[in-house]
């Protein structure tokens, strides 16, 4: 094993510890000096979320063998802190971006605090909604609720676990299906199904959850006006759309082009981890709870991430989450890498 390598392995080992605290908290620190002392500093934070982890991700290679043991309590605490260090990061952000005049450095700041929001605080809201501790389970509904994303609770659980891979899941892209289309397609159409699922689940009444959703929603709405008037409403309308539609991208990403056969009987095969795209990436791994093993996700969904482990029959990306959802905002750049890679998958898993 190279040293690169043994890096890796300790890395995964570390998932759920302090250095998963240390790679997401350091650009919040860095956020709240941008914020109470100099706006230069919302640079470096920045440059941590898309140039810092891919290149890491480069350099640090995966490790060879997979890793399953947890921590003490399975990164529970760990997640539920940083979930709740958010909350109060989203008002800073909206604090922030209502009095900053627009420009570069608006913009700078806007993707520094979305890119934290979304690609920290929406991994970590997945990984609580998951977890069989009610409180985890409503502290994973109220971030999602924060970023006006609530409905993505039941959605995930009710339908997308269910039907992944199938025209019955919205959020499994087709082959040739952009992410420009697929992002309000799917907001929209996971928030049909999971109002008729949870209403079923009730005896078709008022889906209760959403009474959660859209009222936490609009509360949260109505604090940004009060607070910070109407540029204040707007920044958070803005940022929430960017933290969730970052989360609809992963699915986009971590689904593209897969489908589950019928079976003679009409129902549909089992899923396997055939129907989910991992991706590589030590150093993103640790920062994004273990998001590259998605295959083993729909295989335990209720398995905590510092135990998911590799799936060697997965089809695998060839970049992190994150840096294939950039490359799917390029869709020919997106055809020309994945297609390959997804025929050739599909060639060779094809049944005879």
């Amino acid at each position: 094993m190279s040293v690169a390598q043994a890096i890796s392995r300790d890395m995964r080992h570390h998932v759920g510890g302090l250095l998963t605290a240390l790679l997401c908290l350091t650009p919040v620190a860095l956020l709240s000096l941008g914020s109470f002392h100099d706006p230069l500093w919302f640079w470096p934070a920045l440059l941590w979320m898309i140039l810092l982890a891919p290149a890491m991700d480069r350099l640090i290679p995966e490790a060879p063998e997979p890793v399953t043991g947890e921590g003490p309590d399975s990164g529970l605490t760990l997640t539920a802190v940083l979930a709740l260090v958010l909350f109060p990061l989203m008002a800073m952000a909206v604090w922030v971006l209502a009095n900053m005049a627009f420009g570069l450095q608006w913009i700078v700041t806007f993707f520094a605090f979305g890119l934290i929001l979304g690609q920290v605080g929406m991994v970590a809201a997945h990984d609580l909604i998951h977890r069989r501790h009610r409180w985890a389970v409503w502290l994973g509904k109220a971030y999602f609720t924060l970023c006006a994303f609530g409905h993505h609770a039941s959605a995930h659980k009710l339908i997308h676990h269910v039907h992944v891979a199938t025209p019955r899941d919205p959020n499994t892209p087709a082959k040739g299906r952009t992410i420009y289309g697929f992002v309000p397609e799917t907001w929209w159409r996971s928030f049909l199904r999971a109002w008729h699922a949870e209403s079923w689940r009730r005896g078709y009444g008022f889906p209760t959850p959403f009474a959660f959703y859209i009222g936490g929603a609009l509360a949260f709405a109505l604090a940004a006006f009060l607070w910070q008037g109407l540029a204040g409403l707007v920044v958070w309308v803005l940022l929430a759309f960017y933290a969730a539609s970052q989360m609809l991208g992963a699915d986009y990403v971590q689904h593209y082009g897969l489908h589950r056969r019928k079976r003679p009987d009409g129902k549909w095969e089992p899923v396997t981890p055939a129907h989910s795209w991992d991706t590589p990436g030590a150093f993103t791994a640790v920062m994004m709870f273990n998001a590259g093993r998605h295959a083993d996700h729909h295989a335990h969904p209720y398995r905590a991430y510092p135990a998911l482990r590799d799936r060697p029959t997965a089809p695998v990306h060839p970049f992190s989450v994150a840096a294939m959802v950039v490359i799917a905002l390029i869709p020919p750049l997106w055809r020309r890498l994945v297609h390959p890679r997804l025929d050739a998958f599909e060639a060779a898993t094809q049944p005879g």
